[in-house]
């Protein structure tokens, strides 16, 4: 659980079933991933393509994988990092660097979606749909056309350029609302100060373990709308309800929230995409 204070509000978030506090630590993949140099962007900042470990076209999607240990959390168990999209084309993940040649990298996905479960050793799974890790290359990583040394800062620069090997990292299970992360509706002002009975978006990371999810009829107790979606509850000083969850194509999560208890006659709004650093 984290806590956030804003003007007049206290927010108080829950998701899924994970600790709060664990940091979670990834040991070897069972999987090869592989980044393929683009080159510079518009910035100069390097950029690769990414073949997400194993991969698998089922005639409509186009399944990849990468698992492997994990620690930290319970008695550990098996991580499985699954990136999903339409059709059997090059792979819609990239890594950018922070700045060119900088090892430091963020994800990018154009399409589909990113998947991250812990299954705990006789325990439950819990799932999120986040791209917000560390990860290192192991030092058995082997490259092409550049090096040595064999990096990633130096293979987005390169065009053609690739990095191969088995990775480990960490990953804070956490949930996190972003600085400045808790605004009025976007389509309305987006403004930072919240009023009762306003409509709020929040973002961040690790909030829900749903992809999408808009309520529906089926979420409302007679006329009383739903307190909580996906796994995620929001609660202040008074009662919140719950009106969309979404990953809009990064790690980022966000949420429509109104103090509410019977149906409101407005609409919940889902903000606009940003990335989300690794």
């Amino acid at each position: 659980m984290r806590l956030t204070t804003i003007p007049e509000v206290l927010l108080c978030l829950a998701a899924a079933s994970l600790t709060a506090s664990a940091q979670v630590t990834l040991g070897t993949s069972n999987q090869s991933v592989t980044f393929t140099g683009i080159g510079g962007n518009a910035v100069g900042d390097g950029q690769s393509a990414v073949i997400w470990g194993s991969c698998a076209y089922d005639g409509t999607n186009t399944v990849c994988t990468v698992s492997g240990p994990f620690t930290g959390l319970a008695n550990g168990g098996t991580y499985n990092f699954v990136l999903t999209y339409r059709g059997n084309g090059p792979s819609p993940l990239t890594a950018i660097s922070d700045t060119p040649g900088n090892n430091y990298t963020y994800f990018g996905l154009s399409a589909g979606s990113f998947m991250t479960s812990l299954t705990e050793t006789n325990g439950p799974t819990n799932e999120f749909y986040d791209l917000n890790f560390y990860y290192n290359f192991l030092p058995s990583a082997t490259c092409t056309l550049v090096g040595p040394p064999c990096n990633v800062g130096q293979i987005g620069l390169t065009p053609g350029a690739t990095m191969t090997g088995p990775i480990n990292g960490t990953w804070a299970t956490a949930p996190v609302i972003l600085p400045s992360g808790i605004i009025t509706a976007g389509s309305f002002g987006a403004f930072p100060s919240i009023a009762p009975a306003t409509w709020i978006e929040i973002y961040g990371q690790n909030l829900a373990n749903t992809l999408n999810h808009t309520w529906a009829s089926s979420d409302f107790t007679g006329d009383l709308a739903p307190t909580a979606l996906g796994g995620t509850t929001v609660n202040h000083w008074r009662r919140v309800c719950v009106y969309r969850l979404r990953q809009p194509g990064t790690s980022q999560r966000s949420g429509a929230f109104r103090s509410c208890g019977r149906h409101p006659t407005g609409r919940g709004h889902h903000g606009r995409r940003s990335q989300h650093r690794l």
